[in-house]
């Protein structure tokens, strides 16, 4: 009982402290918290997007391996016999045969760290 005391007198001496500790978040850390997006990793050593969702499209940015990018949207589209889904990005469209796609930034950052460790110890 003595001992539960203590514990109790310790804790409120501490929760009725004046020092006041103040927390500042920085928001490029909360964007890896950003469930509304999904992000993709390129897993291909080089990757191109595309002004539309078509392999025919001109290319208008190329990747690197272990780039990341923010998914804006998607759809899917017939190629040849088979179906594609095609990411929309800030900067056209990039074909799912060339990322993985993760739900928050902070596991695609993760996933591409890793992808550079790999390549680094070959």
């Amino acid at each position: 009982m003595k001992r539960l005391f203590i514990f109790v007198l310790l804790c409120l001496s501490f929760s009725c402290s004046k020092n006041k500790l103040e927390v500042e978040l920085n928001p490029s850390v909360l964007e890896g918290f950003d469930v509304e997006h999904s992000w993709i990793v390129v897993t291909e050593p080089y990757a191109a997007s595309r002004e539309q969702a078509s392999y025919d499209s001109p290319v208008v940015k190329n990747y690197r391996r272990g780039a990341i990018d923010r998914v804006e949207g998607e759809c899917t589209v017939k190629v040849d016999d088979n179906y594609e889904v095609w990411y929309a990005l800030s900067d056209g469209w990039i074909s799912s045969r060339s990322v993985r796609k993760y739900i928050t930034k902070l596991r695609a950052e993760s996933e591409a760290r890793s992808m550079e460790e790999n390549s680094s110890s070959k």
